[in-house]
């Protein structure tokens, strides 16, 4: 399957990816032109983690239910 991302095709997958000893299978789209890995926050979430906005590192997420 392949997604159009400005003017750019690119081909989605699923892979396993682990960050900080937490893994998951999360969807990807696959570039032959981007040269580095791309992590999203969708990915962070399902991992349980967060982007530390102070020093940009990942950082485990507490997730808070509230029901009323």
């Amino acid at each position: 399957m392949r997604q159009e991302l400005i003017g750019l095709e690119l081909d989605k997958s699923r892979v396993w990816i682990e960050i900080m000893g937490r893994g998951e299978i999360v969807p990807v789209l696959i570039s032959d032109v981007i040269d580095r890995v791309l992590v999203s926050v969708t990915t962070l979430e399902v991992l349980g983690l967060q982007v530390d906005p102070i020093t940009g590192r990942s950082k485990e997420w507490a997730i808070l239910i509230h029901y009323a």
